[in-house]
């Protein structure tokens, strides 16, 4: 268990997440969407797919609140 005084520092901090998703897999794309995740670019052929060739990947990204400590 962690000592009263590093409990007394924790504090609520943003965290980014990023993701990379295939903009061929619709049902992942829907997926990150509905999770909150907002795509904010496009790398151009990123990923083989063995069917279609090279796809895109989606950069999504979301900002996550988690509880942080500060150790000092």
């Amino acid at each position: 268990m962690l000592a009263d005084k590093q409990l007394a520092s924790w504090k609520y901090k943003p965290l980014l997440a990023f993701n990379f998703v295939a903009a061929s897999n619709k049902g992942a794309v829907r997926l990150w969407n509905k999770l909150g995740f907002e795509t904010v670019g496009r790398l151009p052929n990123a990923f083989y797919h063995p069917t279609k060739n090279y796809v895109d990947a989606l950069v999504m990204y979301e900002w996550l609140q988690a509880w942080c400590c500060d150790f000092n």
